[in-house]
């Protein structure tokens, strides 16, 4: 009876669990499972986005959808929920700095942060009765406060959290233990009335051969381990084939400070350096730096085919029209840079008829 499967899905910082960069396109773990269990049952999704989880449980128990993806211990604290059988576990751990001494498992007197809509409020305070719980609004401002000694502690899913810091190995953060939190895998959730979906649900993720799970597991985690130097993807036929006729691959790059910049030998290094390093052993990609003076260089290099990408610039609408992005591995804050004299805060309104200086063909 039932032709469509109305899914919603939270727009957050779940990579690889949940992958939403690209709002037109939903993958990751989670997607994955989705996609094997449409398949099981022979029936299409339609997926929504919503900006918050309370607000994509909210929709659930209202009807507008029909399931939701990555439920995990946070949503088993609300009622008139059921959940499916569990697709992936949710290993919980605690991080902190790398150069700290390590915490108490108890977390006694510590300031924790743990991501909004990841874990069940009135559990985290049961389990970690003497410490001060702040919840982040997303994973960038968690970790930003725990990398600038704001907090103490962060407490989120492994892989998750593997995911974010194999990027960013200058927030200089280590994952210490796993936390004593309840270990609540992810899964699909519905209300409590659909019980026939979700039987029909367990059917398929029952269905699915273990290599399978397996194999959906590989592909978005392989890489943060502390082998990732010993590891390969497995290429497809086409992608080896791809490979031998294009042996190496030009990037346009200009100078970008801590990203990617010369050292003193005239050397390409920087996190960005760093990062293609990775993906180079990863795959076999060979990868030539042809140097930019500026973004505008590096932009009119790019349009005219003499270069095959960039690892630096930001992505807006007018470059959409001739350029493809990956999914962001890291970011930029914007800044106003005035006199030293200038003791008042700056602000847009406040430079209404004042001059603005950007670089030529800036992302703004």
């Amino acid at each position: 009876q039932r032709k469509v499967l109305r899914v919603g899905i939270a727009i957050a910082d779940y990579e690889p669990i949940d992958i939403t960069s690209d709002r037109n396109r939903y993958q990751g773990i989670s997607a994955d499972y989705l996609g094997l269990v449409s398949d099981q049952l022979n029936i299409s999704t339609q997926v929504t986005g919503f900006a918050k989880r309370d607000e994509a449980i909210e929709a659930l128990r209202e009807g507008r959808i029909d399931l939701l993806t990555s439920a995990n211990g946070f949503e088993r604290g609300v009622r008139g929920l059921s959940f499916s059988s569990e697709y992936m576990p949710d290993r919980s751990v605690v991080v902190g700095r790398g150069n700290d001494v390590s915490p108490p498992s108890s977390l006694a007197d510590k300031k924790v942060v743990l991501l909004d809509g990841y874990a069940d409020s009135d559990v985290v305070h049961r389990v970690y009765p003497n410490s001060e719980i702040i919840i982040a609004p997303n994973l960038y401002s968690a970790l930003e406060a725990l990398s600038q000694g704001e907090v103490d502690i962060f407490i989120g899913n492994e892989v998750i959290v593997r995911a974010y810091i194999a990027l960013r190995p200058y927030l200089g953060l280590q994952i210490k233990f796993e936390s004593q939190l309840p270990p609540v895998g992810f899964a699909f959730a519905a209300r409590q009335d659909e019980q026939r979906l979700l039987a029909l649900i367990d059917r398929a993720l029952n269905s699915i051969d273990p290599a399978v799970g397996r194999e959906v597991l590989v592909r978005w985690t392989i890489g943060l381990g502390a082998d990732v130097e010993g590891q390969r993807i497995r290429l497809s036929g086409a992608e080896r084939r791809w490979l031998l006729k294009h042996p190496s691959v030009t990037i346009s790059t200009t100078q970008h400070p801590p990203y990617i910049y010369k050292d003193k030998n005239g050397h390409w290094v920087g996190l960005n350096a760093d990062l293609l390093a990775r993906i180079s052993r990863m795959t076999g990609l060979q990868f030539v730096h042809k140097e930019a003076a500026s973004t505008q260089q590096s932009i009119e290099v790019l349009r005219a085919g003499r270069a095959d990408m960039n690892t630096t610039l930001a992505e807006n609408a007018e470059r959409r029209k001739f350029l493809d992005f990956t999914y962001s591995f890291g970011g930029n804050s914007w800044m106003f840079v005035v006199h030293s004299d200038r003791s008042s805060q700056v602000s847009l309104d406040s430079l209404s008829g004042q001059v603005l200086a950007l670089p030529a063909r800036h992302a703004l």
